[in-house]
């Protein structure tokens, strides 16, 4: 019991120290690169349409927006995903898309040190050394920052994934079930994973 109680302590600091870490990064960042030449700019735009009530399918309206907003050059002549996707994005949508950028970058931080604490938490009596290792390996992981600094939606699908994974080990199936059905926002990746 007081070793899962040390582990809890060792998490909470770890959010506590890397925190401010994770929000320096966000706001230095966004400021050497433009928002509007990364993945992220297409899920904005996307978010943008709906909120407009435009139809991100239709690759009149979708070149259109983009050459008005100068967003998602290198996308297709329509959204690539499912409806729900750009719904989901509506929300940031509601920012300028340099500041909406911003927030994902954090959000992402944040999502991918949930998911690494989630899973280090099925070792209770792990040493402290092993948090400090774990975060490491995953934030020095090579494709861990172009998924950041480009606004992929990797990070978030980890997260879902970590939720989804503590959930099952719970016996809560049900919840679990329906945490894990999100990755098919991202059917590459979240219908292969569903099958398995």
């Amino acid at each position: 019991m007081r070793k899962l109680e040390n582990a809890r302590k060792q998490s909470v600091l770890n959010f506590i120290i890397l925190i401010p870490m994770f929000f320096a990064f966000s706001i230095l960042f966004p400021q050497s690169g433009d928002a509007k030449a990364t993945d992220f700019a297409s899920y904005w735009q996307a978010g943008h349409m709906i909120l407009n009530g435009q139809n991100v399918y239709d690759s009149t309206e979708w070149i259109a927006v983009r050459d008005a907003e100068q967003t998602a050059y290198h996308s297709e002549k329509t959204f690539q995903y499912p409806l729900p996707f750009a719904v989901f994005f509506a929300l940031l949508a509601l920012f300028p898309i340099q500041f909406a950028y911003l927030l994902w970058t954090f959000l992402a931080q944040i999502g991918i040190l949930v998911s690494v604490n989630l899973l280090l938490s099925f070792y209770p009596e792990r040493p402290r050394y092993l948090d400090l290792l774990a975060i490491a390996g995953v934030f020095l992981f090579r494709p861990t920052f172009p998924a950041i600094s480009n606004g992929q939606i990797v990070p978030f699908l980890l997260f879902l994934l970590s939720v989804s994974i503590r959930l099952f080990h719970d016996e809560r199936w049900l919840s679990g079930g329906l945490v894990m059905s999100a990755l098919s926002l991202k059917p590459s990746i979240g219908i292969p994973i569903l099958v398995l």
